[in-house]
């Protein structure tokens, strides 16, 4: 009943950066989706790309249609969270955890806000993004805590979160098997 295809793991590597820290992949499909955090030039700060392969509506092993959502709102939310979240500190203790919640409740906040201006483009402004020598448009916004932004590759999305955007911005496409390129 439910058919499965096997993707190869796609990850976006910016061009001249290390070894990617994969710091999440999709529950539902782990070979549709993966973040992974790269350092910054200036050895603190990270640039985090979450590639998204397009998969159509497929049904789940329970029979539900599932599908990943890549429309440009639910991106632009999902770049500004990124980004957001970057900066809460892990949970050490139960005393912190309502502060933690408050803050989440209003990223979450944050996000809707700044996607709800997605079609202004003087908040979304267009940048050129690089990818395996093809020029693709990168919609991004700027925020006090840096930029996130989301590129529509095709065959697969990406949103970016980071302190400083790279200028400019070139990505390959690398295959990854766990946490290690191939």
């Amino acid at each position: 009943m439910e058919h499965r295809r096997s993707h190869p793991v796609t990850v976006l590597v910016p061009l001249g950066m290390s070894q990617p820290h994969v710091t999440a992949w999709s529950a539902t499909e782990p070979s549709a989706s993966v973040s992974a955090t790269f350092p910054g030039s200036d050895g603190n700060a990270t640039l985090t790309i979450s590639t998204i392969v397009r998969t159509g509506e497929q049904f789940s092993a329970q029979g539900a249609v599932h599908a990943i959502a890549t429309d440009p709102e639910t991106l632009a939310a999902s770049a500004v969270v990124a980004l957001l979240l970057a900066a809460v500190p892990p949970v050490a203790s139960d005393d912190v955890r309502a502060a933690a919640r408050a803050a989440v409740t209003e990223i979450e906040a944050r996000a809707r806000a700044a996607s709800a201006t997605l079609h202004d483009p003087n908040r979304w402004p267009p940048a050129r993004v690089q990818v395996d020598g093809e020029e693709f448009t990168l919609r991004r916004h700027t925020l006090p805590e840096g930029v996130a932004g989301f590129a529509d590759l095709g065959t697969e999305v990406i949103t970016v979160a980071t302190p400083l955007l790279p200028d400019p911005l070139i990505l390959t496409r690398r295959t990854a098997d766990g946490p290690n390129l191939v």
